[in-house]
């Protein structure tokens, strides 16, 4: 059983890793961490800083997180998933609501 609820978000996230900014693809969220999909293969224990912003209000959401498993289920496609490290208390809530809101409606 997870630890945390989680849903779907599926968005362009800004990603900065071993100092390089790019662009992943989110797939998805909950307050513990992101789903991602990747461009490229990332290493478990790899330390990124992820930015998006958090619907429907726009909010900006940074957060450190930690590669803490990497798949690929069919050559050259990516995913990593990624545990937050110490995100921010709003952050923490924004994504909380987002994903209790997410999964009302698809009850």
């Amino acid at each position: 059983m997870r630890r945390f609820k989680r849903c779907t978000l599926e968005m362009l996230v800004g990603v900065i890793r071993h100092g390089q900014f790019g662009f992943e693809y989110s797939r998805e969220v909950s307050e513990g961490g992101m789903l991602l999909g990747t461009f490229t293969r990332y290493a478990v224990g790899d330390i990124i800083d992820i930015s998006f912003f958090m619907p429907p209000t726009g909010e900006v959401v940074l957060v450190r997180g930690e590669v803490v498993y990497q798949m690929e289920p069919e050559p050259g496609k990516y995913y990593a998933g990624v545990r937050f490290l110490d995100a921010p208390a709003q952050a923490v809530n924004s994504i909380r609501e987002y994903v209790a809101d997410s999964l009302d409606q698809n009850v």
